[in-house]
C-alpha cells in the first residue's frame, strides 16, 4: 500500500499519492486531507515540476479540503476497522456482503457495491478518518439492502431512506 508522501507547497506540509495512469494528462484531486496527482505516463516531467506549475491548483484544493488529519493506521488496523463496520451494518440492514474488496482507486471514489453483493472499498481510506470509512460502509451496505429489497441500485428514494436513518444528508 502507498504511503502520502508530505511535500512542502510554499512553506505547506500537504500529504499527497502519486499514481500513474495512462490518462491524456495529469489531474490533481484532493479529498479528506489528501492529495493525488494522477500523472499521466506520458509526462515525463518530475513530481516538483507537477507541484511548481499547479501550485494555486494543489493550494486552492487543499484549502478547501476538510481540514481533517491524515492517519497512518496500519493496513491490519484499517482491515479491523473495516470488518467491525462491515459486521455492525450487516446486523443493522440484515445483508451481507458476498466479498470485500479493498482496491487503489481515485480519492474521490471511496467504494462502490456491485449487483453480486462485492463491495470494494478504496484502500487509501487507511489514512482517512473513521467516520469517513463507516459512512462509506454503511452507504455501500445500503445498496446491497436496496438491491435485496427493492431490485435497484441506483441512488433513489429507497436508498437515501435508508440511508438517511443513520446518517443526515449533511453527513454524507
Amino acid at each position: 500500500m502507498q504511503n502520502p508522501k508530505i511535500v512542502n507547497v510554499d512553506g505547506i506540509e500537504i500529504p499527497f499519492l502519486i499514481t500513474t495512469t495512462s490518462t491524456k494528462a495529469t489531474q490533481v484531486i484532493g479529498k479528506q486531507g489528501l492529495v493525488q496527482i494522477k500523472k499521466s505516463r506520458d509526462d515525463h516531467r518530475t513530481l516538483r515540476a507537477i507541484i511548481t506549475e499547479h501550485t494555486d491548483v494543489i493550494l486552492n484544493t487543499f484549502n478547501k479540503m476538510t481540514k481533517k488529519a491524515v492517519f497512518d493506521r496500519s493496513e491490519k488496523e484499517y482491515l479491523q476497522l473495516c470488518d467491525k463496520y462491515i459486521n455492525q451494518f450487516s446486523e443493522e440492514l440484515h445483508v451481507t456482503p458476498t466479498k470485500v474488496e479493498q482496491r487503489y482507486i481515485l480519492i474521490d471514489t471511496f467504494g462502490m457495491t456491485k449487483k453480486n453483493g462485492t463491495i470494494v472499498l478504496n484502500a487509501y481510506m487507511r489514512f482517512m478518518n473513521e467516520d469517513i470509512i463507516e459512512n462509506c460502509i454503511y452507504h455501500e451496505m445500503c445498496h446491497i439492502y436496496t438491491w435485496k429489497n427493492y431490485n435497484t441500485m441506483k441512488h433513489d428514494k429507497d436508498f437515501y431512506n435508508m440511508l438517511y436513518k443513520k446518517y443526515t444528508k449533511e453527513e454524507n
